[in-house]
């Protein structure tokens, strides 16, 4: 079922001659429109409630579909964290499937009382546009993919108690492209990103950001790290860190292992952080794989390592 987003307006007019009966009028226009900026009271009339939801979507003509998991452990009167876990490039509905339970989103939200939206592409194959980088189809058709995350933000808040000052954004290669647009070009509305194989697409750099974003860049050391080292280190001025990058995991050597590095010294109390393991394109997870090929790495856990940095952080 298409869904729209309804706005609601509110004119306050009012008119004397008296001086006082301004001064009342324009202090009830101001309590008009402070009542008007308040967030919405929790719990919402028809809360979506536990469990998992998959809502037929359209924004701007194109039908997508969206995947919400609500843990069983929410309370509808309180306001709750929400990540938004961007899938790679997939073929078909099966695969998006796969990622959606298999990226280990899901139960890390069972553990930590997070809500968890798994929204799908354009195109086929799906895909995102995170920008010149990546990828084809939705970039080289323009689909505004950053306006249509926004706006599931606010579709969210009105079925569930969002926390809409703990709004989290992370995904895999075409996904992580497209996380990192949306900070660079949504930074009052994104809380913290956690891209992983993906980057930001160079031709977005520099930002305009509202604030410093905390990021944390999850790296394979077969994929890419070159860029996704420079990546990191743009991220890192663009939030004015001041110090050098400092070690924060390491798990050893050889394949699977992982070493962690990040500035803290940064403005608005961001951190920027560095996740390399030594693996290629994978989402990094212990259990099951997300993507074919992959080995579970030695300890490193990307759904860990994304809640612990992104739960530091909030608007």
């Amino acid at each position: 079922m298409p869904t729209r987003l309804l706005a609601i307006a509110l004119l306050v007019t009012a008119c004397s001659s008296d001086t006082t009966d301004e001064d009342d009028a324009a202090d009830a226009a101001t309590d008009a429109a402070a009542q008007v900026a308040e967030p919405t009271t929790c719990p919402l009339a028809g809360d979506l409630g536990p469990g998992e939801h998959i809502l037929d979507h359209e924004v701007d003509g194109l039908e997508r579909i969206v995947h919400l998991y609500v843990p069983d452990n929410y309370d509808p009167a309180a306001r709750t964290p929400i990540v938004f876990n961007l899938h790679p490039l997939v073929l078909g509905a099966s695969l998006l499937s796969i990622w959606k339970t298999e990226s280990g989103m899901m139960e890390k939200a069972d553990e930590e009382g997070f809500l968890v939206v798994t929204p799908s592409g354009t195109g086929g194959p799906s895909s995102w546009n995170g920008g010149e980088a990546c990828c084809e189809p939705a970039s080289s058709d323009g689909v505004d993919d950053v306006g249509f995350i926004l706006h599931l933000i606010d579709y969210m808040a009105e079925r569930t108690c969002v926390d809409e000052t703990r709004v989290y954004l992370t995904g895999m290669s075409n996904g992580a492209y497209l996380s990192s647009r949306i900070a660079c070009e949504a930074s009052d509305r994104i809380t913290a990103i956690a891209p992983v194989v993906g980057h930001l697409s160079p031709e977005l750099y520099p930002c305009e950001l509202s604030r410093a974003m905390p990021v944390l860049q999850i790296t394979g050391s077969e994929d890419g790290p070159e860029q996704r080292t420079e990546a990191f280190e743009r991220w890192a001025e663009m939030a004015g860190c001041t110090d050098e990058a400092e070690e924060t995991f390491n798990d050893g050597e050889g394949e699977g292992t992982a070493v962690c590095v990040e500035h803290d010294e940064c403005e608005d109390g961001a951190a920027v952080t560095h996740c390399i393991v030594q693996a290629g394109h994978c989402w990094h997870t212990q259990g099951a794989q997300a993507t074919p090929g992959c080995m579970p790495p030695v300890s490193f856990h990307s759904p860990d390592a994304i809640w612990d940095f992104f739960s530091r952080f909030s608007l």
